[in-house]
């Protein structure tokens, strides 16, 4: 009798480390946004190298209906 693992299929090989992978996310400087950017605010957003911290009910819902479904 063969073990299940005998009939999984072989992964594929790595083409990077995690520790490659961090150092790119933390490579690019990002700047927050003056405007939008509320201390207490429950999400945050990037777009390019901008970062936007913003209430997820108010300033998403309000805007877009994808985010309004979400709720």
């Amino acid at each position: 009798m063969s073990s299940l693992t005998d009939s999984r299929p072989s992964k594929r090989p790595r083409t990077s480390s995690t520790s490659e992978l961090e150092d790119a996310e933390h490579s690019t400087t990002r700047t927050r946004d003056g405007e939008f950017w509320y201390e207490d605010g429950s999400i945050i957003l990037v777009a390019r190298d901008v970062e936007f911290r913003i209430y997820y009910k108010g300033l998403l819902a309000i805007h877009s209906s994808i985010f309004l479904s979400c709720t």
